[in-house]
């Protein structure tokens, strides 16, 4: 305790003997996602650095959270195309810090096969013995006497 003198009104002051409050450091939050997909799921995975027990509020752009919302990983269906961005809002972190992070995937379109020819239907493998012996029993069959050299 310290006592001032301030114009005749004596002011105490009382100094804490508390322990000094620590800045805790912010911890890193990050999304994860695939660069590109075909698929019709997409998994989101949020990662925090630090201790503690963190928890997780997801939201996505497009589609819908089809599990996993509150954890720390999400499974997304129903963009139908379009490409969604999945943002992950983290409690349990020191206030004053960055809560949220996100990532965006780009959904690649199948190109649409299109048919540009058709082979015969019969399939004969080459490597197949009766497939040369046929082959030679046709070879033989269209010789004419006229192709035999002479004697």
């Amino acid at each position: 305790m310290a006592m001032v003198n301030r114009g005749g009104v004596i002011v105490l002051l009382a100094l804490l003997s508390a322990p000094a409050i620590l800045a805790q450091p912010c911890p890193m939050i990050s999304v994860t996602c695939p660069d590109s997909g075909y698929n019709t799921s997409i998994t989101f995975n949020a990662h925090v650095s630090g201790s503690g027990k963190p928890s997780f509020r997801w939201t996505v752009s497009a589609g819908r959270i089809a599990t996993g919302q509150g954890t720390s990983s999400i499974t997304v269906t129903g963009f139908e195309g379009h490409s969604p961005t999945a943002t992950a809002e983290v409690g349990g972190i020191p206030s004053g810090c960055p809560n949220q992070a996100s990532c965006s995937i780009i959904i690649e379109h199948m190109p649409i096969a299109r048919k540009f020819h058709e082979y015969g239907a019969e399939v004969v493998p080459l490597s197949s013995r009766s497939h040369r012996q046929t082959h030679q029993r046709r070879r033989r069959r269209t010789k004419t006497p006229n192709s035999i050299s002479n004697r």
